[in-house]
């Protein structure tokens, strides 16, 4: 795992060489093992190595063909390189060193920017090809690994992550109102925005070319998500197929000359994979990571140590159980945080991930999780929500609007978690038009409370702003069952933005390489042409996936509800984070003067929630990662 980052047909090569060395001193955390940087008169590449597979001199980069004709950054893993390097030599081609890097430079040598489809892994690529003068920028399919970009006159600058953007001084700055209306409703900011204006991230699965000679910027897709169903076999057949598939799955994902673990949760998804991955590897030892928290209703290391002995009786106690408790209280951490992801981010399970991540790294550099399996075998709740809607929308839009919106406003304020806060919020999506529903849902601030939030700066815009930016992709999805397309529509946006970001970011500040299972190539392909009652049958969530490793699980993992990896925000609020979080959104010098919010509308929800009139704990919390996002701005 690396970061990549380049400047092409900049004006000047001597503050191009002083920039590129900023880049590289920024991402220390992203590759603390070595760095390499590649220049001549038309492109500069840098790269810091996390070393994982070839940890000799000889896989250093950037990394050129034998003849200087093609010049490569890559920050990822390719799993089936090996597969692709037979081939290869097949067809005339010699290797220099066992790295997957180079396999990528002779992969295009022989069919050009067409194969990098063949590529099964998780990547950002930059490939400068200098006898036709241009330069690839491509991303993996599912977007597990970040890339970010911006043009200026004409030159072209990328980067693993927006920090080592803004180390070019003709990084934009301009606040993109959209982004901003768009994260306070989601927690994050949808690909292909940035929160900046004329800087964005390149969308999973494309491929971006840049024409040295012409300047011109082009963009193409080498995959698209499919979710069309195909002649699917039975049930119990396609449990077994699904059950080979995460078996070879993990199997990729154990290469490595570096330790790898495991997270362990003690949910389905993590389960899965530790468990897969110790038989795969007895007797081998292998070692699975646990963080708890005091808060009862966010800990849960008691399933995850049932999970751990249910393992051992079954490989042989095999499996090395470390477990820690931790603090997500620490201030100066979510400062360190806001720093690393470069834009306003506001989920909180940023935090735990960090900590987990970074306990993880006191024994390993790799680490599988059983990330995407709630996108691709429908874990959530609100698809089992959207599965019941139809039946309430039998009832006229009017009606519904008076009756479910008069319940939702009976239930008092409650805990996010309460049976209460799920009963009010599933009332109140009801009582929305059918085309709003699954919007509402995700919405964390919405109009009427947006239009209270907004300042000078942002009242201006918000009129002319898009009220549902991300909703325009559901003309183009390809699910045919109505329920089935909230999961292709939360693997475009939610997995990429919200899921797959935190995950990098939050694993590469630990200098910890996390790889995901269940997002494989094969895994994603055949999951997606499961037909929905597969995946949720009879309001058992992940049907199929508990289906096919039933044996591989305790009672106790099966049964319980997901509890997700969060933290009490709205206590926080009011005992251990009060006096910094009120020092920030009362009385942030930056974020007045940005003019953004209505400073007496957060200061009069500030003391409703203190008063537990009401839980604005997201509200407030999305509001003061912003405010810490600006002061960020201003010290950079």
């Amino acid at each position: 795992m690396c970061s990549i980052f380049g400047i092409i047909n900049a004006n000047s090569s001597n503050a191009r060489t002083d920039i590129l060395h900023k880049m590289a001193l920024d991402q220390l955390h992203r590759g603390p093992d070595d760095g390499g940087f590649f220049e001549d008169e038309i492109c500069a590449f840098g790269h810091r190595r996390l070393s994982i597979i070839d940890l000799s001199s000889n896989a250093k980069q950037p990394m050129s063909d034998r003849d200087g004709k093609i010049v490569l950054v890559f920050n990822g893993e390719i799993y089936n390189y090996l597969e692709l390097r037979r081939n290869l030599q097949a067809k005339g081609h010699t290797f220099a060193t066992s790295s997957d890097t180079e396999c990528i430079i002779h992969l295009y040598e022989e069919y050009g920017s067409a194969g990098f489809s063949q590529l099964d892994g998780m990547f950002a690529i930059a490939l400068y090809d200098r006898e036709k003068k241009t330069v690839h920028l491509l991303r993996d399919r599912m977007g597990k690994k970040p890339l970010f970009y911006f043009q200026h006159q004409n030159s072209l600058v990328f980067g693993s992550e927006l920090s080592v953007l803004k180390q070019h001084p003709d990084m934009p700055h301009e606040l993109d109102m959209q982004s901003v209306s768009d994260y306070l409703s989601l927690l994050y900011i949808p690909c292909p925005a940035t929160i900046y204006k004329n800087v964005s991230k390149a969308a999973p699965g494309e491929i971006l070319t840049f024409d040295c000679q012409t300047n011109q910027l082009s963009k193409e897709y080498y995959f698209r998500l499919d979710h069309k169903l195909s002649d699917i076999p039975s049930f119990t057949e396609c449990a077994e197929k699904l059950r080979s598939l995460v078996f070879d799955a993990v199997q990729k994902r154990l290469m490595s000359d570096v330790p790898v673990g495991v997270f362990l949760s003690g949910g389905v998804d993590s389960s899965i994979v530790a468990n897969v991955m110790t038989q795969l590897r007895a007797p081998e030892k292998t070692d699975a990571f646990t963080i708890g928290f005091e808060d009862p209703s966010y800990d849960e290391r008691t399933r995850a140590r049932h999970t751990a002995m249910f393992i051992n009786r079954h490989t042989g106690h095999s499996l090395i159980h470390h477990e820690r408790t931790v603090s997500p209280a620490d201030f100066s951490l979510l400062r360190k945080l806001v720093k690393h992801y470069g834009e306003p981010y506001a989920d909180a399970s940023m935090i735990p991930t960090y900590l987990l991540s970074r306990f993880t790294r006191e024994t390993a550099t790799v680490a599988l999780s059983g990330d995407g399996a709630d996108e691709l075998f429908a874990g959530y709740e609100r698809y089992f929500l959207m599965s019941k809607m139809r039946y309430f929308n039998l009832l006229p839009y009017p009606a519904r609007m008076v009756i479910f919106r008069t319940l939702s406003n009976i239930i008092p304020a409650a805990h996010e978690r309460s049976a209460k806060a799920k009963i009010k919020r599933a009332f109140d999506v009801i009582s929305c038009r059918a085309n709003q529903q699954y919007y509402r849902i995700l919405d964390r601030c919405r109009p009427d409370f947006k239009s209270q939030l907004a300042g000078e700066a942002f009242k201006d815009s918000l009129a002319k702003l898009k009220q549902n930016s991300i909703l325009e992709l559901a003309d183009n999805l390809t699910s045919k069952s109505a329920v089935g397309k909230y999961l292709e529509f939360d693997q475009h946006t939610y997995l990429v933005g919200d899921i797959l970001t935190k995950t990098d970011i939050a694993s590469m500040a630990s200098s910890l390489e996390l790889r995901s299972p269940f997002l494989d190539k094969d895994v994603v392909d055949f999951a997606n042409k499961l037909p929905f009652s597969y995946k949720f049958y009879k309001n058992d969530k992940k049907h199929i996936l508990k289906y096919a490793f039933k044996d591989m699980l305790p009672n106790s993992v099966l049964s319980d509800s997901k509890k997700g990896f969060g933290i009490p925000l709205a206590s926080y609020f009011r005992g251990t984070w009060h006096d910094e979080a009120e020092n920030i959104l009362l009385h942030s010098a930056v974020l007045q003067q940005s003019r953004i919010f209505n400073m007496d509308f957060i200061a009069n929800i500030w003391q409703k929630h203190q008063s537990c009139q009401a839980d604005y704990s997201y509200q407030l919390w999305t509001i003061m990662l912003f405010a810490m996002f600006l002061e960020t701005e201003t010290t950079a």
